[in-house]
Parts: structure tokens; sequence; C-alpha cells
């Protein structure tokens, strides 16, 4: 089975390893979602904070953090 640039060769697995799988990608989907999510309600706050006279701000550097700033890492 090709899916974009990867294959997986289903043919040798069972329907157990098969539905594993399947729950697998589920719950990476999920937790990407989860992700973008966040981000992007982070963002809009910050970009809410901004319109209303706000900075957002790194406590120990003083940076004024952007929408761009932000990265987060799935830590499961």
């Amino acid at each position: 089975m090709r899916i974009g640039r990867f294959i997986i060769d289903t043919d040798s697995m069972t329907i157990e390893e098969i539905t594993i799988l399947i729950n697998e990608l589920r719950n990476i989907r999920k937790r990407k979602e989860q992700k973008e999510h966040y981000i992007s309600t982070i963002r809009d706050v910050i970009k809410d904070a901004q319109e209303e006279g706000f900075v957002i701000t790194d406590k120990d550097f003083g940076q004024t953090i952007e929408g761009d700033d932000l990265t987060i890492q799935d830590m499961k």
C-alpha cells in the first residue's frame, strides 16, 4: 500500500496488526490536530492582545513574542 511517499507492506500483516496500525495513525492524527489547535489559539490570543495594545514578552529576556515565534513539541 502506498501512502504519499511511503510504502506499507500490508500484505504480510494480520488483520490485528492492521487494526493496531489504523488506531495508532488515528491517535497520531488526533495529536497533530490538537497541536494545530493550540498553535492557532495562542496566535489568536497574541494577535488580539496586540490589537488591544498589549505586548507579550519573555519573562527572562524581555523578547517580544510574535505568533510565528511559537512552536509546540508533543512530549507523548
